[in-house]
């Protein structure tokens, strides 16, 4: 998207939503049973929250120093990592402690 967004005259927040959009259309051919509130969150906020948190951050960080480059990139890839791991320990605690739970102890 980064790389379209330099490519279109468009803000990125609308060209997300329009790419989303497109994406969205092959989904409701093709698999709709995926479609639930996350898809319409993705498909009309993500692209405006991340073009606002990039101006903001754009003016509170004029011209930053190489370490805070860094650190903005360790906490982006601690983010996406933490991410990855998030289904798996859902589905941990799903298994082991609320159908437990919710079962009277009965599996």
């Amino acid at each position: 998207m980064a790389g379209l967004d330099a490519l279109v005259p468009i803000k990125f927040g609308t060209l997300y939503v329009i790419a989303n959009a497109v994406l969205f259309i092959f989904m409701l051919i093709f698999d709709r049973h995926y479609i639930g509130i996350a898809t319409f969150i993705n498909l009309f906020l993500l692209g405006y929250i991340t073009q606002f948190t990039y101006e903001f951050l754009q003016t509170v960080i004029v011209d930053p120093a190489i370490w805070v480059r860094v650190l903005c990139l360790v906490v982006g890839v601690g983010t996406i990592i933490t991410a990855f791991f998030m289904g798996p320990l859902i589905e941990f605690f799903n298994v082991h402690c609320a159908r437990p739970v919710l079962n009277g102890g009965n599996k």
